[in-house]
């Protein structure tokens, strides 16, 4: 009886990678660019001293040098903004943000009513929602300083309130709230308190984890643009 060869039952033998599906050039080169951008914009500024060019600094501090004068702010800086892929160093850096703030806006509609418009705010959204809104909370940390995001930022509010009252807007106030958190122990301070209680057989549990000096009683408020929808022009407060 003859046997069968499994290689012809198969089908015809393909050489090694053969079977694998090329990618263009094209495709390539738009995510190679999309790495160099993305890595670019991501690289912190050098230090003061040495982008004044009162210090030469260290070989990783030139290449930081060089990078915020001749590639980030170029058309990189252009290609991240306009497709959302901006990153910011706060979480990161040295010093995070410390300060607590978040937008809202009175929205004056045809009819004289006023509308008040509340921006996502993470600590009030679910579990999923968080993943979906995460973005508008990373979008005010440059909404709130770049004023060329004023007017875009005004018109799409208009745009939701007239969407959701069916009444067109004639005026809108972008409003920011914020406070600055207070600062917690550094950690200097703290492992000398620790090791002085460990001297002393005095380890508790306010030594272990200091209680945190109370927030604010309020937010300040600050109307800091306004728009109007029917001409297209604003200016800030």
């Amino acid at each position: 009886m003859q046997k069968s060869n499994p290689k012809l039952a198969s089908g015809p033998h393909k050489a090694k990678g053969e079977d694998r599906e090329k990618v263009s050039w094209f495709v390539k080169v738009v995510v190679g660019l999309h790495v160099v951008a993305i890595t670019s914009w991501v690289m912190p500024d050098p230090s003061t001293a040495v982008s004044s060019g009162t210090k030469l600094g260290t070989v990783s501090d030139r290449i930081l040098n060089f990078n915020a004068k001749y590639v980030k702010h170029s058309p990189v800086q252009t290609y991240v903004l306009c497709t959302g892929f901006w990153q910011s160093w706060d979480m990161f850096a040295p010093n995070p943000s410390s300060v607590d703030i978040y937008p809202d806006a009175e929205v004056t509609l045809k009819s004289g009513r006023v509308v008040h418009y509340a921006y996502p705010r993470m600590y009030a959204l679910s579990l999923v929602e968080k993943y979906q809104k995460e973005r508008y909370r990373k979008f005010f940390e440059h909404a709130n300083t770049d004023t060329y995001l004023y007017p875009p930022f005004a018109k799409r509010v208009a745009y939701l309130v007239q969407k959701e009252s069916g009444e067109p807007a004639v005026k809108v106030v972008l409003r920011r709230h914020w406070y600055q958190i207070p600062s917690v122990t550094d950690f200097g301070d703290y492992s000398g308190n620790l090791w002085e209680a460990i001297l002393k057989g005095k380890v508790t549990e306010s030594v272990l984890m200091p209680p945190n000096p109370p927030l604010p009683p309020t937010y300040n408020e600050f109307d800091y643009y306004t728009y109007n929808p029917l001409t297209g022009k604003g200016k800030s407060l």
